[in-house]
């Protein structure tokens, strides 16, 4: 039983790691778009300044990979969860399911 408790603390740990990191409002942390033909001039602008290659924007679905954890999700099941939020909290409709948890 220690070793399920352990388990699940670390797993939890896990949990809210990958949380903060998708969600942490710390200081200093920005998130820029840019186009293909511009990123090589864009690199050069933050040569010293730490950064970090996130992705890409593209395809039919979000994909988020946190260590050895991946996540997908279709573009339109989030646009329409997204969209149709305000009316069916109205509503109180509860039938449709919210995005899965990490």
């Amino acid at each position: 039983k220690v070793a399920q408790a352990s388990s699940l603390q670390s797993h939890q740990s896990s949990k809210l790691e990958a949380c903060a990191t998708l969600f942490g409002e710390a200081q200093s942390r920005i998130i820029i778009s840019v186009a293909n033909g511009h990123l090589a001039q864009v690199k050069e602008q933050l040569a010293f300044i730490p950064h970090t290659i996130l992705g890409t924007v593209g395809g039919s679905e979000l994909s988020i990979n946190l260590g050895e954890e991946n996540h997908h999700w279709p573009i339109a099941e989030l646009h329409d969860l997204w969209f149709h939020a305000i009316a069916r909290a109205v509503e109180g409709d509860s039938s449709s399911d919210p995005i899965p948890s990490l």
